[in-house]
């Protein structure tokens, strides 16, 4: 999980640490035109993929064991998504460009659209090799990978934003030459497995497993993607810039939900085929915990830190974060609930959770955005992913009692409701009162749940020791 979560983070973790540093030489505007446009990115990468890369992740464990089936079934893949890419990447570009105004305001298309387009069909060798890789368990050479990929992209962020002083022109070109650095290096890396046959067997079974996940992932993505351009249109650029100052500051979380995303759907698929019932049990229970324990830490001890570390002009990012941070909790309950329905692939039901999700998400934007402003992006933000986890449950078939109880769920709400109305109200240079909350939230969780909790401290003594 280490390995998986360090290679699939690093850009990420770079990134939140040097947000002192380009909250000098950007102002909120900048972080707006670069949140839009990372907002169109995700669209745009999800619907030239047509949800195939996630039906990798599946249909690897069917074909590991034959080398040729393999070849051919990665070849077929490779395919597919370079003539998705080409194809719709021209289509999305010409209705982006007739439309831009009206979508995204005060965003050019020459050059921050067009540069957007082009670093998600670029990317597209790369997402192929990231799922060989995590499906393979090759968690150290992804580390490296992905170390190398952070270390490129920082770098020349930093020689373009600071050196420079290009402002979001500068971090847009750094992406986009990190990109094509690492388009080449997939293409390297994927040249083995290219020598198998175009199978029309294969990608039909892949595409029709992606049928059922494009919708999620084009909602999931979707949902933000309007709610910023509605922002944007009500507010201001610089208005969604103190908003994705927020969610920077969020990227903890971020993290961590990667790291489980990652890790944990290989894990449970090993696991689930061979029945080890009881090691799923531990992961469940721990994640869960551990998630509660990470969004208290968030939602408390970062809004102190924005005064200290950005201009005034960001201050107003604090107050947002512990509502925001509520929809992470909001996505692991989501994935506990539905990972079954992955492992079965049985994903019908999955696009109407984000779709609904994504409704909910626009109907608390619009009722409120004007009377709240970036308050209620945020709270719309929060309402969707905890929509995710009311409908995962819904729709989960209770198999996740197998592995996690009610009980232990609610006692872990219980703990986030004192903890989130505290944080909202306390002042933010009260750090006394701030981290005797956190200690008490920490106490919490482990009175609650003492037996498990050493039993985990014995497991990783023992794994010490050895």
């Amino acid at each position: 999980m280490f390995n998986f979560g360090v290679s699939n983070v690093m850009t990420k973790i770079i990134g939140f640490l040097l947000i002192p540093v380009y909250t000098r030489y950007l102002d909120p505007t900048d972080y707006g035109i670069v949140e839009l446009c990372g907002a169109l990115s995700a669209f745009v990468i999800i619907f030239m993929r047509l949800g195939v890369p996630g039906a990798v992740n599946r249909f690897y464990f069917d074909y590991k064991s034959d080398p040729n089936k393999l070849n051919d079934y990665i070849t077929t893949i490779h395919h597919l998504l370079v003539f998705a890419t080409i194809t719709l990447g021209i289509i999305i570009g010409v209705i982006v460009y007739l439309f831009s105004e009206t979508i995204l305001s005060g965003v050019l298309f020459f050059p921050f659209i067009l540069l957007t387009l082009i670093n998600a069909g670029f990317s597209a060798n790369s997402d192929l090799q990231k799922r060989l890789l995590q499906s393979k368990e090759k968690s150290a050479y992804m580390a490296k990978l992905n170390i190398s990929l952070a270390i490129v992209g920082i770098g020349l962020a930093l020689l373009f934003v600071v050196v420079f002083k290009m402002g979001a022109l500068g971090l847009m070109l750094s992406q986009s030459a990190t990109t094509f650095v690492f388009f080449i290096q997939a293409q390297y890396y994927l040249r083995n497995y290219l020598k198998g046959k175009f199978n029309w067997g294969m990608l039909k079974d892949s595409l029709k497993y992606g049928a059922g996940l494009l919708p999620h992932h084009l909602f999931a993505v979707l949902a933000p993607l309007m709610s910023k351009g509605i922002l944007n249109s009500k507010e201001s650029l610089a208005a969604l810039g103190v908003f994705a100052l927020a969610i920077r500051f969020t990227q903890p979380l971020d993290i961590i939900y990667d790291i489980f995303m990652v890790s944990f759907n290989p894990i449970y698929f090993s696991l689930r085929k061979n029945q080890e019932n009881q090691k799923i049990r531990t992961v469940y229970r721990s994640v869960w915990y551990i998630s509660i324990a990470v969004y208290m830490l968030v939602a408390i001890i970062l809004p102190s830190i924005i005064p200290l570390i950005t201009p005034e002009r960001f201050h107003q990012s604090a107050h947002l974060i512990p509502i925001l941070a509520l929809g992470f909790l909001g996505q692991v309950l989501y994935s506990l609930f539905l990972i079954e329905n992955y492992f079965d692939k049985n994903t019908r039901f999955i696009s109407l959770v984000t779709g609904t999700g994504l409704a909910i998400n626009l109907l608390v934007t619009l009722l409120t955005v004007d009377r709240f402003g970036v308050y209620a992006v945020a709270m719309a933000s929060a309402a969707g992913f905890i929509t995710w986890s009311i409908m995962g449950y819904v729709f989960s078939k209770k198999h996740f009692l197998n592995y996690i109880d009610l009980k232990t769920i609610a006692i872990g709400l219980l703990v986030i409701i004192p903890v989130f109305i505290v944080a909202i109200y306390t002042p933010l240079d009260a750090f006394m009162i701030r981290f005797a909350l956190l200690a008490l939230g920490f106490g919490a969780i482990v009175l609650f749940n003492y037996n498990h909790f050493t039993k985990v401290v014995t497991i990783i003594r023992n794994k010490g020791m050895q």
